[in-house]
């Protein structure tokens, strides 16, 4: 998908999600997860502090650029825009871990049964975090505007 030109990119990403939407929630999640974890990678493109200058789902992947907050938006974005999207509660946390001094930009689902982007290509629980972390924001589908799509 990371390779085709932006319109193909957008109809493949379309794809995705509508064949996510017919697996096992935990099944979709862990596809999601891989699939971002090979998205072309940037050093800076979104930043934290102004959600609002954020692009929409199809900007994002129009773009095609994507560093680690606009890898854990996409992910967001795949899997509440997909048909499971309704059944679960996500949340785009940025949070510090004192212990490394690492940001972390993750998608909680489920209030952290399921969390990416923390690890590559790996799903996780909340209890796996390190225990050093604080949380920095914290954003909601409502604070997205996905409700409008």
């Amino acid at each position: 998908m990371w390779n085709l030109k932006s319109d193909e990119r957008l109809v493949a990403w379309k794809e995705f999600r509508t064949r996510i939407g017919t697996l096992p929630f935990e099944e979709a999640v862990q596809q999601t997860a891989h699939l971002w974890s090979y998205a072309p990678f940037v050093n800076h493109y979104l930043d934290r502090q102004s959600p609002e200058d954020w692009p929409t789902p199809w900007e994002l992947i129009d773009d095609g650029k994507f560093d680690d907050l606009a890898k854990a938006l996409g992910m967001f974005y795949t899997l509440a825009l997909s048909s499971h999207g309704k059944q679960h509660e996500f949340l785009l946390e940025t949070i510090v871990d004192s212990s490394t001094a690492q940001n972390y930009n993750l998608v909680l689902i489920d209030r952290g049964k399921y969390v990416l982007n923390y690890i590559f290509d790996t799903v996780i629980s909340n209890e796996q975090l390190s225990k050093d972390v604080s949380i920095d924001k914290v954003y909601s589908s409502e604070d997205l505007h996905l409700s409008k799509y």
